[in-house]
């Protein structure tokens, strides 16, 4: 948010006089020749913090370079592989997934890998554990929304499938609020098809509507016109 140019400055203050100034220096000085020992100690502790801290952030960077790499290698395994491919083959993707999410799973890359993972569960008909992987995407994106956005979308299609018509209406009805734009044609679709199937003619019809008048040229506009007109 854009800092309100008109508030009011806290004053500076004012400059010390150079009397103080002597006065303090010397002070440091009697305090630093009393605890010499005990200075040189605190400074090795200090650097000894740095050294340490600069060990732990080389660490992370090499962390998340290397789920990145994992990310990438795995994704690309599960894209390479048959869509008839037997259930030993898929079941080591997944464990890849798992050890990724496990491992680094402080890292953008493990975050993302929930998503991809989620996605194999739906794919896959395991909506139950789809439900759990994207239940935890979306409240580890809380900072990047489009992410959280296709946490959500995914929440609300392994919901639908699970028969639980209620729950996704739900968080496509957020979609919808919580403004997406690359998902809103797709989730106002999606309201209208289970608002028919939960007996709400009514509710079906406007989100058709709104759809057809908001998106027109989405690629959800031409079967949510007839729709309208069935």
């Amino acid at each position: 948010m854009a800092e309100n140019s008109n508030r009011t400055r806290t004053p500076e203050p004012e400059a010390e006089t150079p009397d103080f100034l002597q006065r303090y220096a010397a002070r440091v000085q009697v305090f630093a020749r009393a605890w010499k020992k005990q200075l040189i100690a605190a400074g090795a502790i200090f650097c000894a913090v740095i050294i340490v801290g600069a060990g732990v952030l080389y660490f992370l960077d090499q962390a998340r370079d290397k789920a990145s790499a994992m990310l990438i290698s795995t994704t690309r395994h599960y894209e390479n592989l048959d869509r008839s491919a037997d259930k030993k083959e898929l079941e080591k993707v997944k464990q890849e997934f798992r050890h990724l999410i496990d491992e680094y799973g402080y890292t953008d890359a493990a975050k993302i890998a929930l998503l991809q993972y989620a996605g194999i569960c739906y794919r896959t008909g395991d909506y139950e554990k789809a439900v759990s992987l994207y239940h935890r995407a979306y409240e580890e994106f809380k900072a990047k929304p489009r992410f959280r956005g296709l946490a959500l979308n995914g929440m609300a299609h392994a919901h639908a499938a699970k028969g639980e018509n209620e729950k996704a209406v739900e968080f496509y009805q957020q979609l919808v609020e919580d403004q997406y734009p690359e998902l809103e044609d797709q989730a106002l679709f999606n309201l209208g098809l289970l608002y028919s199937r939960t007996g709400k003619p009514e509710k079906s019809r406007k989100a058709y509507e709104r759809l057809v008048s908001e998106y027109p040229d989405s690629i959800f506009a031409e079967p949510a016109r007839d729709r309208l007109s069935g």
